[in-house]
This record gives C-alpha cells, structure tokens and sequence, in this order.
C-alpha cells in the first residue's frame, strides 16, 4: 500500500523558506534514528518540501503501515523542541555554507542564475535565503511551524493494497490529529 500526505501551506516569505528548509533537515534527521526499526519492517517513507508544503510518503506490505503513517504525521505536526535543539545549528550553518558556495560557481552559471531570476520574478534570490538563514533560530523555527500548523491543508492520496474503508479510516484519523494540533498551536490571545 502507498499512502501520500500532501500538507499544504505555501510560503507566505523568504523566512518562510529557509524555516522549512531547516525544518525539514532537522526532521529528517530525527526520524532517521527514531524511525529505524520501521525500515528493518520493510516499510518506508519520506518527508520533502515541497512549493505548496511539505508531502509524506509511506508504503509498504505491512499491517503496521497505518501506525507508521500516523506516528509520522504527529512528529510533523508536534514541536519537538528537546530533539531538534542539538541538530538545529549544525543544520544552519550547513544551509548557510550551501547558500554561501552558490556565489563561487563560475561566471556562466551565476549569468544563468540571474537570468532565471529576471525570467522567474516568484522564485526567491539566493541573496535573500542567505540573510534568511543566518537570521535563523531555534525559537524563529518553533514560530513558524506553529504557524505552518495552523495554516496547513490536508489532502491524503492512497493507493496499492488498501481497502476503501481503511483508507478511509486513515484519512478521518489524520483529519481529526491535524484539528487537534492546529488547536493547540493557537495562541492565547486568538481564544
């Protein structure tokens, strides 16, 4: 069975960005090591960015696939502040040197780039996610994805060997952990 969660919140700013650039290399890394035992199950998934969001994508033969798809959708939707602290500079400051090597490419690869820039006015100018980037911190990311919860749209796509009902099942279970999660992302001075 394959199940694909597409969680949709477009960036609303260049910030926003970079936040899930970095969210989504802390996240992996954390559900790499947690999620372990689930891949030796003959199970898997992965979490991408994508320019509407983020998509989850888990499959596999086994009963257990439901358990891993909700477990993955909690860790997107809860902060985990304790786990993400000690892999969130490393992960910085690898996305600045990333950003950074961009301006020493050759000269035709740069024209190119700026090319795209002229001809492409959404996409976001390498100069802007650098500032982005190096702004960045621990509690800016816990910000945004309090807000990227409270803004996200689920759509979930299943196919393979799961019945309608089960499907069904699941996506109900996702509908009612995302409400519970946009509740609890609410601020005070919403209520």
């Amino acid at each position: 069975a394959h199940v694909v969660l597409h969680l949709a919140c477009p960036a609303e700013a260049v910030s926003d960005v970079t936040h899930m650039n970095l969210w989504m290399a802390v996240l992996d890394e954390h559900l790499a090591t947690a999620l372990y035992p689930a891949a030796l199950a003959g199970l898997s998934w992965s979490v991408s960015r994508h320019t509407s969001g983020v998509v989850l994508r888990v499959s596999g033969f086994s009963h257990k696939l439901p358990r891993l798809l909700l477990t993955l959708a909690d860790q997107l939707l809860r902060w985990d502040g304790a786990a993400y602290a000690p892999r969130f500079e490393p992960r910085r400051e690898k996305h600045v040197r990333e950003l950074q090597g961009h301006f020493k490419q050759t000269s035709d690869r740069l024209a190119l780039y700026y090319l795209h820039l002229l001809l492409e006015p959404t996409r976001l100018p390498k100069e802007a996610q650098l500032e982005a980037a190096r702004a960045a911190t621990l509690d800016s990311l816990a910000a945004f994805h309090a807000r990227f919860v409270r803004r996200l749209k689920l759509l979930v796509f299943t196919y393979g060997n799961l019945a309608a009902a089960d499907a069904a099942a699941i996506a109900a279970e996702l509908e009612s952990r995302v409400s519970a999660a946009r509740e609890a992302t609410l601020p005070r001075s919403d209520w």
